[in-house]
């Protein structure tokens, strides 16, 4: 009713990454970690104490240095920037929480992305890319393979963008 915050506990890294980001899905029953090395951490999410509990004893691959996460509206799908593969991994969010790669995942990005968003229509994805020519990485959702990220262009957004926000 203060909107004081309470520590449940401190969650160390389940292997030598250093969380760059965090994201908990749309239905709050699991919480990802990209470790900042090669993967993302999965959790359950205790619905009471807000405790997080690993769902694997170690991090899921994903790409080299990954950065940034989102997921689609649903939360069926998990997307992760690879910074240093200048790729998205795509990853289907199976009913515990594991996560099973969409194929033809990684989708190549621009250099260096850091940012990743989903439009309100749930039709477009966008990369922030911090380094190159590139601005921004443009995708539409494939309509026959769920969670795959189709080529749509690239756009200019300045010099290294470093975020993306939608309403």
């Amino acid at each position: 009713s203060t909107g004081a915050l309470t520590l449940v506990r401190t969650v160390p890294p389940l292997g030598a990454g250093k969380p760059q980001a965090v994201l908990c899905e749309a239905s709050g029953k699991f919480l990802y970690a990209a470790d900042g090395v090669a993967g993302v951490e999965a959790f359950t999410v205790n619905s009471t104490s807000g405790d997080l509990t690993a769902v694997a004893s170690s991090s899921i691959p994903a790409g080299k240095t990954p950065v940034a996460l989102a997921t689609d509206r649903n939360g069926k799908f998990l997307y992760v920037a690879n910074l240093d593969d200048n790729n998205v991994s795509a990853f289907a969010i199976l009913t515990d929480g594991t996560l099973s790669q969409i194929n033809g995942s990684p989708f190549v990005a621009g250099t260096n992305p850091t940012a990743l968003g989903l439009d309100g229509s749930g039709k477009f994805f966008y990369v922030a890319n911090f380094g190159g020519t590139v601005g921004l990485s443009l995708f539409t959702l494939d309509t026959a393979v769920q969670g795959k990220l189709l080529s749509n262009g690239t756009a200019n957004a300045g010099t290294n963008p470093a975020g993306l926000a939608f309403r």
